[in-house]
């Protein structure tokens, strides 16, 4: 057992150690315009699958508790973009108003962005719930706890 407020090497608390964590690594959360970017992989669709909005027997099979049938990759190689929650870089802001048109990200005090993920969606609470499944499903983040990146942390 650790105690509370417990400092473990390679685990941050979110909101204070996220960005001295993230120096120390060799690579960056994204800002939300590049995660959408990486996400549609180019496509003008209204999501990045197509047009085509999906029925609810069709949503009903592929969120069900039973299995899951995991993305493949999108036009750029990337695979799984939107599967889970994903923590972009961006500070929560409602909307995309006074976003920087050259991509980097909005900065501030405050929670970061989350984007992708279905976590809130349930198909039994109607059809309608599809536009959940589009790119640009975002969240204000609270329920991130901790990180423990995949790659070994440098000496102190």
């Amino acid at each position: 057992m650790v105690a509370p407020g417990a400092q473990l090497r390679g685990t941050a608390r979110l909101e204070g150690d996220l960005d001295d964590l993230l120096k120390l690594l060799p690579f960056q959360l994204p800002s939300e315009a590049q995660w959408e970017y990486a996400a549609r992989a180019g496509t003008t669709t209204l999501t990045f699958r197509g047009d085509e909005k999906p029925d609810e027997d069709q949503l009903l099979d592929d969120f069900d508790d039973e299995t899951r049938t995991a993305a493949g990759e999108n036009a750029f190689g990337l695979a799984a973009m939107g599967s889970a929650n994903e923590l972009c870089a961006d500070m929560w802001i409602p909307g995309f108003n006074g976003a920087p048109a050259d991509a980097r990200p909005r900065t501030g005090d405050g929670p970061r962005t989350v984007r992708g993920g279905a976590a809130d969606l349930y198909p039994w609470q109607g059809c309608d719930e599809w536009l959940l499944l589009l790119s640009a499903t975002r969240y204000e983040h609270a329920s991130f706890a901790a990180v423990r990146p995949a790659v070994p942390l440098p000496p102190r």
